[in-house]
């Protein structure tokens, strides 16, 4: 569940002066279906009128409203001598999403586990993208605390990063003199260390959620507690107040369920802030939102959250494209006449040795700890033709299977496979070899796929060949989708291609697919005029995108583009 004091962080820093909260465009079409898949944007069901199952759940729920309306306002205090958890229900693991309308902005994740000490740690990340003076920033929270299984505070640590400002934070309470000692660093700076009176009823920044789930409001009850706020380095006064009853909610991620809204007003000094909660019976939390900022936040699953999470990620990124040095006429040329091209990949911060493939017709050599050379040779339509290439088939029975992001065994896949193959009226499927049919279906891709540039979205297989137009990983999905029905080993390439849209030369990302055709591996691209590709291209991994996350091996090949200085060398 979204912490209150936590989304008070996310405004504290998004509301310096000069900052304003993103307001983001309204989404386009493709992301708009894509919300929907989601969940974020609530799609009409039908009314059944008629049923009667759904008329005895109206009735019930209005029970159980009849019910709850004799119940009288109560007042307690968070008990913090109750456990809010207990060790067999760990590690907890809670996921959110937060949203500016129906567009994501930003994640969270907070897991607990135990410590060595019997003690618990909470670790909690958030990323989020917030705007300052027009200007879309990255901001990062971290936040560790260790704590007893009552959620007293020992110790708390943290980090706060917007754009390139870093601030971060450690405190510890020593109960034996009632005190916090807070230090932090600023910049590279340190700050004055505070020291803060200590009462054992303090509990730590997650504390809202502590307190709702070691004894669960109750309709019309208000709770008053205190919490320590990091960022603020204050201890801030909380009144939680609950509504009249349950009531049946929409949650976005998780279905509707019976909640219980509760208000959360925070007040430090004379400042007062106001956010809602919803929970369930249990106190556990499924939504909350700020509604000065129209900031919304959802509790969903983890691999919702994950892909969002890489997504935001790869936008992060700043550097998608690399300068390229050194002998860069040869690749204007498309490499038609050249046998093999050698690049000079340096990296001061990891050795890029570790980082590249060797396989299919890459070739790789260490020049010291921070160099690599790279071969890419070229393979021809000749299958004599074999320097540099990898003859062998490996063991990797992923590049034969069906999956959700190669739907090879998809009724729709094989039949467009077919129609690629009939395509050419000059051969005979049933003489064709493996290596001409995979030629004749690029053909027809380059023909029938409009190309686009990256945009950090990965739509489905089955939407492109409506869509009829894919950026380069949307064509290697298709391509090997295409290549699999028809019985072909494949696998997808991630790496870099030689930009010839710049006039500075340089490296961007790409992704094409390999492919076997009974004696060796092939590259070939649906998004390239050549066949086999040109060797303009450095090959990271490969990647059968088995991972319910599509965007991991991405995201590797981005965060070491961000490293890199390239080099063609002279022949």
């Amino acid at each position: 569940m979204i912490r209150h004091s936590l989304l008070f962080f996310f405004l504290f820093l998004t509301c310096v002066p000069g900052c304003e909260t993103r307001i983001p465009e309204p989404p386009d079409e493709r992301t708009e279906r894509i919300l929907q898949d989601l969940g974020v944007v609530p799609q009409p069901k039908p009314v059944k009128s008629e049923d009667s199952s759904a008329d005895s759940r109206v009735e019930a729920d209005q029970t159980m409203a009849d019910e709850r309306s004799v119940i009288q306002p109560t007042s307690s205090v968070d008990n913090v001598t109750k456990r809010w958890i207990t060790a067999d229900q760990l590690p907890r693991e809670i996921w959110e999403v937060q949203y500016i309308g129906n567009n994501p902005i930003g994640y969270m994740h907070r897991k607990v586990s135990v410590t060595e000490s019997s003690g618990f740690e909470i670790e909690a990340n958030s990323r989020t993208t917030v705007s300052i003076k027009g200007e879309p920033l990255v901001q990062r929270l971290k936040i560790n605390t260790t704590e007893t299984e009552t959620g007293a505070l020992r110790r708390i640590e943290g980090s706060i990063e917007i754009g390139d400002n870093k601030q971060t934070f450690e405190g510890n309470v020593n109960s034996s003199d009632g005190k916090m000692t807070l230090k932090g660093i600023n910049n590279g700076q340190a700050t004055p260390e505070l020291t803060i009176d200590w009462n054992p009823e303090y509990r730590g920044p997650f504390a809202v959620d502590q307190s709702m789930l070691r004894q669960p409001l109750v309709p019309k009850e208000t709770r008053k507690l205190k919490y320590f706020d990091p960022i603020l380095g204050k201890v801030v006064e909380g009144k939680l107040k609950a509504a009249d009853d349950f009531f049946k909610t929409p949650t976005m991620f998780v279905g509707s369920r019976h909640l219980l809204e509760v208000s959360n007003i925070s007040t430090v000094g004379n400042d007062t802030m106001q956010a809602f909660l919803w929970v369930d019976e249990k106190g556990e939390g499924y939504k909350s939102i700020m509604q000065s900022a129209d900031i919304r936040s959802f509790r969903t699953e983890p691999i919702d959250a994950q892909i969002l999470a890489s997504v935001f990620d790869l936008r992060a990124i700043s550097s998608k494209t690399i300068k390229l040095a050194g002998e860069v006429d040869r690749l204007m040329s498309n490499g038609t006449n050249i046998v093999s091209e050698t690049f000079r990949m340096k990296n001061s911060n990891n050795d890029p040795f570790k980082l590249f493939s060797d396989r299919t017709n890459q070739s790789k050599k260490s020049q010291n700890a921070s160099t690599v050379d790279i071969t890419v040779f070229r393979v021809g339509l000749n299958p004599n033709e074999m320097d540099g290439v990898e003859l062998k088939m490996d063991n990797d029975a992923s590049s034969q299977v069906d999956s959700d992001f190669i739907p090879s065994k998809s009724p729709i896949i094989q039949a467009f496979a077919r129609a690629l193959v009939a395509s050419e009226s000059k051969l005979d499927e049933g003489n064709m070899s493996l290596f001409e049919k995979v030629k004749v279906c690029r053909e027809e891709l380059v023909k029938q796929i409009k190309f686009k540039e990256f945009d950090n979205q990965i739509g489905s297989v089955l939407e492109t060949t409506k869509s009829k137009q894919a950026d380069c990983v949307e064509h290697a999905l298709l391509f090997a989708s295409v290549c699999r029905a028809m019985g072909i080993p494949t696998r997808i390439a991630l790496g870099m291609i030689f930009n010839r849209n710049k006039e500075e030369p340089e490296m961007k990302f790409h992704a094409w697919i390999e492919f076997h055709d009974g004696e060796r591996w092939v590259p070939s691209d649906s998004s390239d005029q050549q066949f086999p590709t040109s060797i303009d291209r450095i090959k990271v991994l490969e990647s059968n995108f088995t991972d319910p996350n599509p965007y991991l091996d991405i995201l590797k090949v981005y965060q070491i583009m961000t490293e890199l200085e390239i080099s063609v060398l002279s022949q």
